[in-house]
C-alpha cells in the first residue's frame, strides 16, 4: 500500500513539475485611425494610407464616436507618423501635408484617432 502511494505521489509531482506556462509570443503595439466624413454630395471615398497594406473605404456620411465605425475608413497601424491620401468617386480628393503638423497623420499605442475629411 504505502508503495503505491509513493509511486502514485511520485506520478503526479513528474506530471506537475512538467508543465510550465506558456509565454506567448508579445504582441506588436497599434493604435486605430478612423477616417470620416458627413457630407452625402462627394460619394464613396478611398482612404490610403503610406506605410498600410491596405486601403479602406468611407461608404456612410455621418459623425463618429469613435473608432472602427461600419461606413468609415480604419486602419490599424503601429505607432508612428503617416502620409495619407484620399479620393471620392465625385473627383474629390483629400492629402497629407508635412509641413502642416495637424494634416499628419499621429497614431500612438492604444489611440484612436478619429479625422474628418472636409
Amino acid at each position: 500500500m504505502k508503495q503505491t502511494i509513493l509511486l502514485t505521489i511520485s506520478v503526479l509531482l513528474l506530471v506537475f513539475s512538467s508543465c510550465k506556462k506558456d509565454n506567448p509570443t508579445p504582441s506588436t503595439p497599434t493604435g486605430n485611425a478612423t477616417f470620416w466624413n458627413n457630407n452625402s454630395n462627394v460619394g464613396v471615398i478611398t482612404v490610403y494610407v503610406i506605410g498600410a497594406t491596405y486601403t479602406s473605404q468611407i461608404t456612410y456620411n455621418y459623425t463618429p464616436t469613435g473608432c472602427n465605425y461600419n461606413g468609415c475608413a480604419n486602419f490599424t497601424l503601429p505607432p508612428g507618423n503617416y502620409m495619407w491620401s484620399a479620393s471620392s468617386t465625385t473627383g474629390q480628393s483629400w492629402s497629407s501635408n508635412a509641413t502642416i503638423p495637424n494634416n499628419v497623420l499621429t497614431v500612438t499605442e492604444g489611440g484612436c484617432l478619429l479625422f474628418q475629411l472636409q
